[in-house]
């Protein structure tokens, strides 16, 4: 029965609170077939694809370094907007963001990095890729908070610790097996700015 519903309304936290799983792992396991695995990597792309169009805006470089074609670039850059970047919440009505009242819609993305309704999904695809982003980031924080610190502030700062938070989150195997992984992506010709 919970393949059924997670198939039918595709979104495995509703499946979960049916189920009443305090731990998404947990219904993870009951639903998961190969076909239910390939369906959440896809999704799971989807979203590290919205976040990383969203705080890399009108780098063409970095796009096409992570393989994502302009036409594709620009799909998730208008869907992002759309869809408030992408970033996935649990309750958007909770009102955990400053200013934000329950009930009401969010909005508020920047938040999302801090606010204890967004989640990470466990992958060691996804903790690969956070952490080469992470060592990106890091690689260059100096002189982005000298050069530019306005840009910092807003961007970069931020997505340094929705990285650091999606990591601390994970299963620590999770995280060594994608750290092995993120050895392999050379990202070391790309310049923030």
């Amino acid at each position: 029965m919970l393949l059924k519903v997670a198939l039918e309304k595709k979104n495995i936290l509703a499946v979960r609170d049916l189920a009443q799983h305090e731990h998404l792992s947990t219904t993870q396991r009951y639903v998961e077939t190969h076909a239910v695995a390939t369906m959440n990597k896809l999704t799971i792309r989807d979203v590290q694809n919205f976040i990383f169009v969203a705080a890399t805006d009108g780098r063409d470089d970095l796009h096409r370094k992570f393989g994502l074609p302009i036409e594709v670039v620009e799909e998730l850059r208008s869907a992002a907007k759309r869809a408030n970047f992408g970033i996935n919440c649990r309750d958007n009505l909770a009102g955990t963001a400053p200013a934000s009242k329950v009930g009401t819609p969010c909005g508020d993305s920047e938040y999302c990095f801090f606010c204890r309704q967004s989640f990470v999904v466990e992958d060691e695809e996804v903790a690969a890729e956070l952490w080469a982003f992470q060592g990106l980031i890091l690689g260059q924080a100096a002189r982005l908070q000298r050069e530019v610190p306005e840009r910092w502030a807003k961007l970069w700062a931020p997505a340094l610790a929705y990285v650091a938070k999606g990591l601390s989150v994970m299963n620590a195997a999770i995280r060594a097996r994608g750290k092995l992984l993120a050895a392999e992506i050379d990202l070391s010709d790309i310049q923030l700015d």
